[in-house]
């Protein structure tokens, strides 16, 4: 099975990225390719989506304008406008690797969960639901 392992970053010494290396080497040793995606890689090697970076500028700004105080944008709609921008930019660069590398499942690490990001998690929505893939949330 190809599984993909995703998260705002991997390699660092952050839990996530821990248990994430945990998970890899056990479902390697189960006979599964092990693939990470995340926003940076660290000391690991995996697939680089920039915009899923927990420390990505356009993603703080409407973090920030989302959850404390819209004053970055002249707007409600314009926030959501950048908002489905920077969806659309995940959205391609996921589907891309989860299409080329025929992923059977995707374990979203707080992707999904914690509401960090908002333009990622939509994205993983999406691709998921776009492509049928299995997913552990």
């Amino acid at each position: 099975m190809n599984i993909a392992l995703c998260h705002y970053r991997v390699g660092e010494t952050d839990g996530v990225s821990l248990e994430m290396d945990k998970w890899k080497k056990v479902l390697e040793n189960m006979g599964h390719n092990v693939y990470f995606i995340a926003g940076s890689t660290g000391t690991s090697d995996g697939y680089v989506i920039p915009e899923m970076n927990y420390r990505f500028e356009e993603d703080l700004k409407i973090e920030r304008n989302a959850y404390l105080k819209l004053e970055d944008y002249q707007g409600e709609d314009e926030l959501i406008r950048a908002i489905k921008r920077q969806t659309l930019k995940i959205e391609e660069g996921l589907k891309k690797i989860l299409i080329e590398n025929k992923m059977d499942l995707i374990v979203p690490n707080n992707i999904l969960s914690i509401g960090r990001s908002i333009p990622t998690a939509m994205a993983f929505v999406n691709v998921i639901k776009e492509l049928g893939i299995r997913c552990i949330g």
